[in-house]
């Protein structure tokens, strides 16, 4: 008999599958998989934390529109610096330190 097909969204953990839009599924995999070159972990990360992200430029900048620009150069720094990040559980703090600079 075959196995079903994983969803290309989906991590196994343990006995169970966590899907990658799921919070219950673990950022830090996801970090060090797109670290890794994983484009769609990349995509998870950038969906997960746009918001955290947005909320902190807002703190720095008075537009609207300025801190989405802000956003998106740090996400694109994130791409680029990713595999630099040697502890993927400082992803969050590591992120808000790019928006502020980027800031």
């Amino acid at each position: 008999m075959t196995q079903p097909a994983k969803h290309p969204f989906s991590t196994t953990s343990g006995n169970h599958t966590q899907s990658r839009g799921s919070p219950a599924a673990d950022y830090q995999t996801f970090v060090s998989a797109a670290a890794e070159g994983d484009k769609e972990a990349f995509e998870v990360l950038v969906s997960r934390f746009h918001q955290m992200a947005l909320a902190e430029a807002g703190r720095w900048l008075d537009d609207s529109g300025s801190a989405e620009d802000a956003v998106q150069e740090a996400f694109f720094t994130v791409f680029l610096k990713l595999s630099d990040l040697r502890d993927p559980r400082a992803f969050p703090a590591w992120l808000k330190k790019i928006v502020r600079t980027c800031c």
